[in-house]
């Protein structure tokens, strides 16, 4: 039988070293295909060195909107965009409105130029928490696409043109979003995933991977035999790029 490839993608790395440290045990060990860097994260330069010194494939996990649990500022130090406490990205996104349509454009834009100055490629990018406003979300990925030609994982989130969409990677949602993680919610989530996809890659976003206690679990799981044999069940393998 031939196994579909799946693209394990772990989020929010270089949010702290616990995080960084998860997915470079989980990225050695052919758990995830690959990980989505913030260059806002507090640990950015630790996980820059981690995946050039493992080779992990990385791609963007832009930020607009803070962490509750992490305090995160814009690069651009637009006032605009620092809608926060102490100079912060807000917590609310729904505090942007269009008005802001250009200044959120040149923050995940001057997010991309800080990966790309780190010498590591970008493969695609992402949104922290998908955390861009309801009716901006077409376009803000949009004006991006089309400034850096980098391909945006779509998780049904918004709309987008058919043009824009057809640029997209194919996204299935995030699988770790969530405290009561356990190998039954991953046998369903795969499942979901492998129902009417007929794409020879499919995309699948894990959350914070290690991050804080309620995901040691769910790092754990991935970590163990019984992940492997749930994606060769469904008749999937985790997708390596090198």
């Amino acid at each position: 039988m031939v196994l579909r490839k799946l693209i394990v993608n772990a989020d929010d790395f270089g949010m702290s070293s616990t995080i960084n440290k998860a997915i470079a045990v989980a990225f050695r060990a052919g758990k995830i295909s690959c990980a989505s860097i913030t260059p806002v994260g507090p640990k950015f330069q630790e996980a820059v060195e981690i995946a050039k010194a493992n080779r992990i494939p990385v791609g963007l996990h832009s930020v607009i909107g803070a962490s509750p649990v992490i305090p995160l500022k814009p690069i651009t130090e637009n006032k605009r965009m620092a809608l926060g406490a102490n100079g912060t990205f807000p917590e609310n996104v729904g505090l942007y409105n269009e008005s802001h349509i250009d200044d959120i454009v040149c923050e995940i834009t001057t997010q991309l130029y800080c990966l790309h100055r780190t010498g590591l490629g970008i493969l695609h990018w992402d949104s922290h928490r998908f955390d861009v406003p309801g009716s901006m979300f077409g376009l803000v990925v949009e004006e991006i696409q089309n400034q850096q030609h980098i391909p945006f994982v779509s998780y049904g989130k918004g709309a987008l043109s058919k043009e824009a969409n057809s640029k997209c990677l194919l996204g299935t949602g995030a699988i770790m979003g969530h405290g009561n993680f356990s190998f039954d919610s991953m046998r369903s989530f795969i499942e979901k995933t492998c129902r009417g996809v007929e794409h020879p890659r499919t995309w699948m976003h894990l959350s914070s991977l290690g991050g804080n206690p309620r995901f040691v679990n769910a790092f754990k799981c991935v970590m163990e035999q019984k992940y492997d044999d749930i994606l060769k069940s469904n008749g999937m393998r985790v997708h390596r790029f090198v």
